[in-house]
């Protein structure tokens, strides 16, 4: 991407169409100088939200894929998001909670520029970053969030995108995961910064939320699908120590029913440093 428009796709629901309209979108205006092409697609629509768009920078449009109220995982999304759009350049994708930074596009973009091999550059959040490792002179990372980062479209192509069995959660280790088999590099660039309004610091200990069920389910599928049957067994292992006893026992019944049989990509026993799981959904070591 070497001056032209930038991609941007966000998948969003309807509770997000407020802060879109009065944050994120404006928020573009300061995170990069370039054209932008908001690629949208509503996950959970009434068909009834409306996006306003006109705070886009100069020579930008707004393109809505879906206002239909069809029910989208993350994966999903993404995918037809760059499917409407038809073409294999680079793009970023944004979390509809999330809010551009000064100049954080731009540094996403010059980072790839000056990186060979790059599959990913992960951007900062703010004001939680993330305690995952990473290397402080290179930048390399064992998988990048997919709250804001940039993708290498060509590697999302060949890869025919994320893997929709997920539905949410563990997309983003997954996609990073393949970048690292297939020879590209996953980057962590902590000049590019966004603010993230994740509720994470704030979940209610008494209220089972989906993330949990999704996050713990799909563990046990991540394990299996790179480390085969020894993954599994492991990942198995570590949620009989969950602390929860009947969340486990439940994301464990969701896994087996939803996605133990489907047949899976090929990826089983790689033999790469940056693939590693040092506990139930810890995909790092811990900095």
């Amino acid at each position: 991407m070497t001056g032209g428009p930038v991609s941007v796709f966000c998948v969003y629901g309807d509770q997000h169409t407020k802060h879109l309209s009065a944050v994120l979108i404006p928020s573009l205006k300061r995170a990069t100088h370039r054209p932008i092409e908001f690629w949208a697609i509503n996950y959970a629509a009434n068909g009834q939200s409306v996006i306003d768009a006109e705070n886009l920078p100069k020579n930008s449009f707004f393109r809505n894929v879906s206002n239909e109220g069809v029910s989208l995982g993350f994966a999903e999304g993404h995918n037809r998001l760059f499917s409407a759009r038809g073409n294999d350049s680079d793009f970023i994708i944004i979390n509809p909670d999330c809010v551009f930074g000064q100049s954080s596009i731009d540094r996403l973009l010059f980072r790839k520029s000056i990186e060979k091999t790059c599959g990913i550059v992960e951007a900062r959040q703010w004001p939680w970053e993330h305690p995952k490792e990473y290397d402080d002179l290179s930048g390399e990372t064992p998988w990048a969030s997919g709250a804001a980062q940039l993708i290498d479209g060509k590697f999302y192509r060949e890869i025919s995108g994320m893997d929709e069995r997920y539905f949410l959660y563990l997309e983003d280790v997954d996609l990073s995961w393949q970048a690292w088999l297939s020879g590209r590099r996953v980057i962590y660039e902590r000049a590019a910064c966004v603010a993230h309004y994740t509720n994470g610091p704030f979940y209610r200990a008494d209220l089972l939320s989906q993330e949990e069920y999704y996050s713990l389910r799909n563990f046990l599928y991540i394990a299996r699908k790179f480390f085969g049957d020894s993954g599994e067994d492991r990942a198995l292992a570590l949620l009989s120590e969950h602390p929860d006893k009947s969340l486990a026992a439940q994301a464990i019944q969701g896994y087996w029913d939803d996605l133990r049989g489907l047949i899976l990509d090929g990826h089983v026993a790689p033999n790469h440093p940056q693939l590693k799981i040092t506990g139930i959904n810890r995909f790092h070591q811990l900095r």
